[in-house]
């Protein structure tokens, strides 16, 4: 099980058998090598669609924005993932913020212990800056060792390919 849960195994297969249903994945993908963490190639035409869809359908409505994107583009995404490419990239919320640092991230440690982990509270009351989404990725890699590093910055397969605030270096 490569070193995953039993809970987290069912949890991938019945999100794969939900995607088939729904036809965002055709049959021929190998259960086997999918993998959340291959990293997700987003087109031009695609972002514009999400960030027309979410003018339109608001920030709650994923569904409706997916749907939205693949009539538009023709690329089908599920409803999490587009949402994590708005929140991670797109948002001009996300794109604003700060760069994350390590006095926040003390910050934090002491708000979740005060607090608890309600990240919708803790954006609103003590991080206007950053989006509720930001914070619970932020509060789940509390004690690894990324916890002090922006969320925002992540590779791709390429290695000269960063990508922060929504642009890559390859956009240039």
């Amino acid at each position: 099980m490569d070193g995953r849960t039993l809970k987290a195994v069912k949890h991938r297969h019945w999100v794969l058998s939900q995607m088939k249903k729904k036809n965002e994945i055709d049959g021929a993908v190998d259960r086997n090598n999918w993998s959340r963490k291959q990293p997700v190639s987003i087109l031009p035409e695609e972002k514009e669609a999400i960030k027309e869809a979410v003018r339109i359908y608001g920030e709650k409505s994923w569904e409706r924005v997916a749907e939205h994107v693949a009539k538009a583009v023709g690329t089908t995404r599920a409803a999490p993932l587009v949402s994590q490419i708005w929140f991670y990239g797109l948002c001009p919320k996300t794109q604003s913020a700060p760069r994350w640092n390590e006095e926040r991230n003390s910050r934090l440690k002491a708000l979740v212990k005060e607090h608890g982990r309600d990240s919708v509270f803790l954006s609103y009351k003590f991080f206007p800056e950053y989006p509720p989404p930001f914070l619970s990725r932020l509060m789940a890699r509390l004690g690894s060792k990324h916890e002090n590093s922006d969320p925002r910055l992540f590779r791709s397969r390429s290695p000269d390919a960063l990508i922060y605030k929504g642009k890559t270096s390859q956009d240039k």
